[in-house]
């Protein structure tokens, strides 16, 4: 019993500085698609600190292509997550797509998306910046 719980906080304990309710709902995520514990642990990179709206808490990138295991990647793209904190409540996912490759790029990020999210076309790309205050969202201001 002592081992099981060891291993459930294990990928906690692996991200550092992680918000708790981030890694709590992403690990739950990807063990629903059959992604074990160990996996996400070894994950390197699986998160990451950025600075892409005015709040004074951190934004969380979640790259899932860093996953040893590409449960959830296709040929359309991984999934790309990022949580932002809205004042005093708690962390909330504010952009959640998959795309084949991204940058920061002047607080925005600079993504390759996928054929069917531009209307079948190849070399697609968005800008995504955010919108509004602490209730805005992530807009692509090349919308195709």
């Amino acid at each position: 019993m002592a081992l099981m719980a060891l291993m459930a906080v294990s990928p906690a304990r692996a991200q550092i500085g992680v918000p708790a309710e981030i890694v709590a709902a992403v690990s739950a995520q990807l063990q629903a698609h059959g992604i074990p514990a160990r996996a996400i642990a070894a994950a390197r990179a699986l998160y990451r600190a950025a600075d892409l709206t005015p709040a004074a808490a951190p934004d969380w990138l979640v790259d899932f292509n860093v996953l040893p295991v590409p449960a959830l990647c296709s040929t359309g793209g991984c999934p790309l997550q990022i949580w932002v904190k809205a004042g005093a409540g708690p962390y909330q996912p504010a952009f959640d797509r998959p795309v084949l490759s991204f940058a920061i790029d002047n607080g925005a990020i600079d993504a390759a998306l996928p054929p069917d999210a531009c209307a079948g076309q190849t070399g697609c790309r968005g800008l995504f910046r955010w919108h509004g205050g602490l209730d805005g969202r992530f807009e692509n201001e090349r919308a195709p």
